[in-house]
């Protein structure tokens, strides 16, 4: 274009001063307003004191795209690097295209890091410092906080979906190695089963005297105790073989032993030490309540010390913590942990009942019987709850450092 003003007019001044020296620029040569085909390349130098913008001069109210909204012309065009031709990117300089997405062109800084309406429609409105930074912000690759969706992990999951996929994962994968744990750790049980069957408590249709009450609890209560100390070394390579499955990590008996010898101090005081102070609280909430109204107390706090004490096979066994650890790491999810507990309560509330009904029919024939069936039956729901436990400990400890997963938690446990 030319920046010649209408036949008969005075000159005009545009960006460097008068141009009426330009070559190609006099009067009647071209209609007002059309560009010149024969416009040189280079730009510079062809109007004393007026370096254009590209291949054309712009006329008032033409310049950058035909926005009268930037006046005689910006002060960008002073500088020699914007010179003429398509310098950055291949796009028209400055005013063959709206303002907004061909401003720098296509290629000067990128498809979007200015934003593409920086200098364009709304100049140093909602578009300049507004589009930069959330496009950032959005696919930092840092922080993929899992909205939703399949975790490629084995053991973290993205979501409620997820974790029943995680878990039925777990049950397909190490299913062999948790059945032989928990039936280890129903050894206690099943014999507890036998002193009471062989003591006529079991039967339940002659009552003993009291010298055999008083043995029979002495009895219960070793077994008991023996029981929370097998069930503790039992969570201990449960975690350890489910971890290494995952991680694809092969192992011998003899490193699932070693791992159990080296936890079984923490795991055995750690488990007693929360069922003597469960058993406690039982027994103050009674003597304080009454067994009737004590009933709710009670039933909330196991909730909430079930919830709670998920972490606790996790913590022990891959990061040698304790109580504390267990409470911080359950704390920062711990609605979510009470949702996914709760879900498998109940359906465990409800296997166990049609368990107890096949043993109990079982049991009018045979008491040892119907015990042992029990615990028979009882063994999937064992597995199941130890796949629970350890994905959720793989959830939390992922939304607790998104740098965690499957291979870290290996290692946590390999190392000596």
């Amino acid at each position: 274009m030319s920046d010649e003003p209408p036949e008969g007019g005075a000159a005009r001044s545009g960006h460097g001063g008068p141009e009426s020296d330009a070559p190609g620029t006099q009067p009647g040569q071209q209609p007002y307003g059309t560009p010149y085909p024969q416009q040189p390349a280079g730009g510079y130098g062809q109007v004393t004191g007026h370096p254009p913008y590209g291949h054309q001069e712009y006329p008032a109210g033409r310049e950058y795209g035909g926005d009268p909204r930037h006046g005689a012309g910006p002060r960008y065009g002073a500088t020699p690097p914007y010179g003429a031709g398509p310098q950055y990117g291949g796009g028209p300089p400055y005013g063959a295209a709206p303002s907004g997405a061909g401003q720098y062109g296509a290629g000067q800084y990128g498809a979007g890091q200015y934003g593409a309406g920086q200098y364009g429609a709304g100049q140093y409105g909602a578009g300049q410092y507004g589009a930069p930074y959330p496009p950032p912000h959005g696919a930092y690759p840092g922080h993929p906080g899992p909205p939703g969706g399949t975790s490629p992990d084995p053991l973290v999951p993205f979501s409620l979906g997820d974790w029943f996929g995680k878990v039925i994962a777990t049950v397909q994968r190490s299913w062999k190695p948790l059945l032989v744990v928990q039936a280890l750790i129903l050894v206690p049980a099943l014999l507890l089963q036998v002193v009471l069957v062989v003591s006529g408590i079991g039967g339940g249709f002659v009552l003993p005297g009291r010298g055999a009450l008083a043995g029979t609890a002495v009895l219960v209560l070793l077994f008991g105790i023996l029981s929370v100390a097998v069930s503790a070394l039992g969570a201990m390579a449960a975690v350890f073989v489910t971890v290494r499955d995952a991680a694809r990590r092969p192992y011998t008996r003899d490193q699932v032993i070693a791992f159990v010898r080296n936890r079984a101090v923490p795991a055995i005081g750690w488990t007693a030490a929360v069922a003597a102070a469960a058993g406690a609280a039982v027994a103050v909430l009674v003597l304080a309540f009454g067994p009737f109204l004590a009933v709710l107390p009670i039933l909330a706090g196991a909730l909430y010390a079930g919830t709670v004490l998920t972490a606790l096979p996790g913590v022990v066994g891959v990061e040698r913590g304790g109580i504390g650890r267990v409470v911080t790491l359950v704390h920062r999810r711990f609605f979510p942990t009470l949702g996914r507990f709760a879900l498998f309560g109940l359906a465990a509330c409800v296997a166990g009942f049609v368990i107890g009904l096949v043993g109990a029919a079982v049991g009018v024939v045979s008491p040892l019987a119907g015990a042992l069936v029990n615990l028979v039956l009882a063994l999937p729901i064992g597995v199941v709850g130890t796949a629970v436990v350890v994905v959720l400990y793989a959830e939390n400890r992922f939304h607790e450092d998104h740098a965690v997963h499957t291979p870290v938690l290996a290692d946590e446990i390999d190392r000596p």
